[in-house]
C-alpha cells in the first residue's frame, strides 16, 4: 500500500472527522466498552486472526506495547476496517469476532494516537479515522507485528492507564488460552520489570494451560476438549465444550467440576450458563462480549451445533472408557437452575443417555438410561441377580448401573434421566402386575437363604403400604381418601399371593400358613413356614406384616390340654383292655 492510498484514506474520511457529529462518536466509542481493559482480549483476538503462536504486552513509562508473530500481515482493507466504524460484517464477526473491527476501537480509551508496524507497512491512527503511513520501527523484530499506544488520552492520565491495564494483564488466566487455536503463549512485562507468561500445551484434545511468574509455576489447568465445525451464513465456524480436569495419579486424568463460563473466544463476564463445564462458540453479543444475546436466531442455531457436539463427546469418552463416575458428577441436575437458552444442550444429552448405551454397568458394560436400574450393592450381592430383574421386569436387556450416593450429583442426574430404582415398592409392583404363575416359576427356583433376603428387602415396601393406610385416616380430603384404598386394596392382593414357603417346600398365602418361632411344639394340621427363612429380623417382620400369624399362648395352652387329652384317654382305653391291671403302668 503506497502513500497515494494513505492519502485518499485520509481525504475519505476528513468530512467526518470535520463534521458536528464526530465529537459524539468520538465520545460514543469511548464508551462502548465497561471494562476498560477489554482491549487485552480484541488484541489477543486480532493476533490470534493473524496466525500468531507468541504474543508480548509491555507496559513502558509512557505507553503500552502489544505484539505478535503472526503470519498475516496488514493489508488495505485491514487498514480500512481498523479506521472505520462499520466496516465489518456480522457474517464476518462470527467468523472472526475480534478481525479490526469495532473491538479495536476499544484501545481509545487509552490512547488517543496508536500506531502499528509490521514488515508489509507502518501506519499511525489519528483523530480515530485517519490513517498516516510511518517510518518503519528501528529494532522490530523481522516476522513481528507491534502495536504501540501512547498514553496521549486527555480523558485518563498516563499512571491511571497503566494501573488499569496493569490490572487486565493480572486477570489473564490459564482459560484465556483454552478456546485459541494459534496461540500458545501470552507474556507480560509490567513496569516494574516483573514478567509473567501463561502457556498452553495440547496432547490430543487435552489442553493443559500453566501460570508462570517471575519464572516460577503459580497455577496450572487442565481441560478435555472438543470442538465442532459447522456453516453459519456460509462461513465456517467452530464451536467448543471443555471439561475441566485433574491428574489422579501420574497416568489418570479425572473429571472435576468447572466454573459456569461461557465463552465468546474468550470469557463472557456477564454471562451465565450455571453448567459445570466450560461453552465457547462466536455468540452474537455485545461489543464487550460480556453477555450473549438470547433471541438472536443464530445464537440459537449455534446452541443447537453445541448441543449435535455433546453426542460427540459422549461417543468419544465412551470410546476412550472416560464415562467415569467423576463425570456424571459435573452433569447438569435440577438445582443448577440452567438458563432456558442453555437447554437444548442438555437435552441433547439425557436424550442420548437415556436412548444410547452410555451408562456404565456393575459387569463394565454399557446400557441406556431406558434398560437401565440402580439398585445398592448388599441387594445386588445378596436378593436379586440381574437375571432375576431382567424376569421381573419383563425385560431381558436391564442391567444393573453402577450404584452412586444417594447425596452425589451423579445420583440425581440419574434420577432425572427416570432411570428405574429397584426398591422395595418397585418390587411389590411387579410382583402385582405380573401373572401368578409366572411369579411362582420364579420364586420357587430360588434357595432359602435367597428368598430370606428378599423378604427382608420387601419389608420396608409393606410398612410404607402400610403407613399410607394409617395416615390416610386422619385426612379427610379426596386425595388421601384415594391413597387410602389404592394402599388398602395393594395390601389386599398381596395377602392372596403365594410367596410363602413351608416346611414341606410348597408356597402358600400367607393366611394358610404359620410362623413359628423357636421350639415350640405345634399341631400337625399347621403349615409352618420354613425355619430357614427366619434368619433375619426384618424377614420375619415382612411375614407378619403380609399376614402370616404366629401361635397366642392360649391358643398352644388349648392345643397342650387337647393333646394330654387325648393321651389319658388312650391310657384309659388300655385299662378296659388288659387281663392284667399290675400291667397297665
Amino acid at each position: 500500500m503506497n502513500h497515494k492510498k494513505f492519502e485518499e484514506i485520509r481525504k475519505d474520511r476528513m468530512g467526518v472527522v470535520k463534521s458536528s457529529v464526530y465529537p459524539g462518536l468520538k465520545n460514543l466509542v469511548s464508551q462502548i466498552y465497561p471494562d476498560e481493559a477489554h482491549f487485552i482480549y480484541e488484541l489477543l483476538q486480532n493476533a490470534e486472526d493473524a496466525d500468531a503462536t507468541e504474543v508480548v504486552f509491555i507496559i513502558k513509562n509512557d505507553k503500552l506495547v502489544f505484539a505478535h508473530n503472526g503470519i498475516r500481515l496488514f493489508n488495505e482493507a485491514d487498514i480500512n476496517s481498523i479506521t472505520n466504524i462499520n466496516d465489518s460484517t456480522k457474517k464476518d464477526n462470527y467468523v472472526q469476532a475480534g478481525k479490526f473491527g469495532i473491538g479495536f476501537k476499544s484501545v481509545y480509551a487509552f490512547t488517543e494516537t496508536p500506531s502499528i508496524y509490521c514488515d508489509s507497512i507502518n501506519f499511525k491512527i489519528e483523530k480515530l479515522l485517519l490513517p498516516t503511513e510511518i517510518e518503519p520501527l528501528e529494532g522490530k523484530k523481522k516476522g513481528w507485528t507491534e502495536f504501540h499506544f501512547p498514553f496521549d488520552s486527555v480523558k485518563i492520565s498516563a499512571e491511571e492507564a497503566k494501573r488499569k491495564i496493569k490490572h487486565g494483564l493480572l486477570e489473564i488466566e490459564n482459560t484465556t488460552l483454552l478456546f485459541l487455536n494459534n496461540i500458545i503463549s501470552i507474556r507480560y512485562i509490567l513496569e516494574d520489570g516483573t514478567e509473567s507468561c501463561v502457556k498452553k500445551e495440547c496432547a490430543g484434545n487435552v489442553v493443559t494451560s500453566i501460570l508462570w511468574v517471575s519464572g516460577e509455576p503459580k497455577a496450572k489447568s487442565i481441560w478435555k476438549k472438543y470442538s465442532r465445525t459447522a456453516q453459519l451464513h456460509e462461513k465456517r465456524i467452530s464451536v467448543d465444550l471443555a471439561f475441566q480436569m485433574e491428574y489422579e495419579n501420574e497416568n489418570k486424568l479425572k473429571f472435576v467440576q468447572g466454573q459456569d463460563k461461557v465463552c465468546i473466544t474468550f470469557l463472557a463476564k456477564n454471562e451465565k450458563s450455571n453448567l459445570k463445564f466450560y461453552i465457547n462458540a462466536p455468540f452474537g453479543c455485545t461489543p464487550s462480549r460480556d453477555t450473549v444475546n438470547k433471541d438472536d436466531n443464530d445464537n440459537k442455531i449455534l446452541i443447537g451445533e453445541l448441543a449435535e457436539l455433546m453426542k460427540t463427546v459422549l461417543r468419544e469418552l465412551k470410546r476412550e472408557n472416560m464415562l467415569t463416575d467423576d463425570f456424571f458428577e459435573v452433569l447438569p441436575i435440577k438445582d443448577d437452575n440452567v438458563p432456558t437458552f442453555y437447554s437444548p444442550i442438555i437435552d441433547s444429552l439425557y436424550s442420548e443417555l437415556k436412548n444410547e448405551n452410555y451408562l456404565p454397568t456393575v459387569n463394565g458394560s454399557y446400557v441406556s438410561a431406558e434398560n437401565g436400574i440402580m439398585s445398592s450393592k448388599n441387594i445386588m450381592d445378596r436378593a436379586f441377580t440381574i437375571e432375576d430383574i431382567q424376569y421381573l421386569f419383563l425385560n431381558e436387556r436391564l442391567q444393573f448401573v453402577k450404584n452412586q450416593p444417594v447425596t452425589s450429583r451423579a445420583y440425581k442426574f440419574l434420577k432425572l434421566l427416570g432411570i428405574k430404582e429397584l426398591t422395595p415398592s418397585s418390587v411389590i409392583e411387579q410382583f402385582l402386575t405380573i401373572d401368578d404363575e409366572y411369579l411362582m416359576k420364579w420364586i420357587s427356583k430360588i434357595n432359602t437363604k435367597q428368598l430370606s433376603e428378599v423378604y427382608a428387602f420387601l419389608y420396608k415396601g409393606i410398612e410404607e403400604i402400610k403407613g399410607n393406610i394409617v395416615r390416610c385416616r386422619y385426612w379427610n380430603n379426596i386425595l388421601s381418601s384415594n391413597v387410602y384404598k389404592e394402599a388398602n386394596l395393594k395390601l389386599e392382593r398381596i395377602k392372596k399371593l403365594r410367596l410363602v414357603r413351608a416346611e414341606d417346600g410348597e408356597f402358600y398365602i400367607p393366611e394358610d400358613v404359620r410362623i413359628v418361632e423357636g421350639e415350640v411344639e405345634v399341631p400337625d394340621e399347621y403349615k409352618i413356614v420354613d425355619k430357614k427363612l427366619l434368619g433375619k429380623p426384618d424377614a420375619v417382620l415382612f411375614l407378619k406384616a403380609i399376614g402370616v400369624e404366629g401361635f397366642a399362648e392360649e391358643e398352644l395352652e388349648e392345643y397342650r390340654y387337647k393333646q394330654e387329652t387325648r393321651e389319658l384317654e388312650e391310657k384309659l382305653n388300655n385299662i378296659s383292655e388288659k387281663t392284667d391291671p399290675l400291667k397297665i403302668v
